[in-house]
């Protein structure tokens, strides 16, 4: 019963590192879980067989890996729908996201990660007004391509290449 008290503190740590570590974490659990009932309904767990596992405190798994900051402050830089088009969902997309409403899919996760870094490294050098425009705006180092639209097609490493060569000031 020890072990499985130290397992669980173990999982709850692990699940800080990002959701794919969890979701191996969770198979495993829940593997044990169903060979062991009793034992988790000691130590404070509830275990469904179908969709989650639950964590003292009644936590979800996955709801202690938010990614909703960055959606909230993406949405504040870009609106609702610049957000939407850039990241290929639908325009109602980004405030379900925000409002707890959905949960971002791995495949939305990835890209607003991408999207909030590129931000990030961007208005290290430009304010957030000029930051619109030049993501909008034609650039030579991606071959007069707008970095929006690159940023879409091509993912972030050409845009990051772009902010780096404007801020060493170089010229294509």
């Amino acid at each position: 019963m020890l072990g499985l008290a130290r397992n669980m503190q173990s999982i709850a740590q692990r699940l800080l590192l990002g959701e794919e570590v969890v979701m191996a974490t969770v198979k495993k659990v829940k593997k044990a879980a169903l060979k062991a009932p009793k034992q988790l309904k000691k130590v404070g767990a509830k275990v469904t067989t179908r969709t989650s596992i639950k964590i003292v405190g009644g936590l979800d798994a996955l709801d202690l890996y938010k990614p909703e900051p960055q959606v909230i402050r993406l949405i504040e830089l870009l609106g609702n729908n610049l957000l939407a088009d850039i990241l290929g969902v639908n325009r109602s997309q980004p405030s379900m996201w925000k409002s707890g409403k959905e949960k971002l899919s791995g495949d939305s996760r990835r890209k607003v990660s991408d999207l909030d870094h590129v931000m990030n490294r961007l208005l290290m050098e430009l304010y957030p007004q000029q930051a619109m425009q030049w993501l909008q705006g034609s650039n030579p180092h991606l071959n007069f391509g707008r970095p929006m639209d690159v940023l879409i097609m091509k993912g972030p490493s050409k845009v990051l290449d772009a902010i780096d060569a404007l801020s060493t000031g170089s010229y294509a």
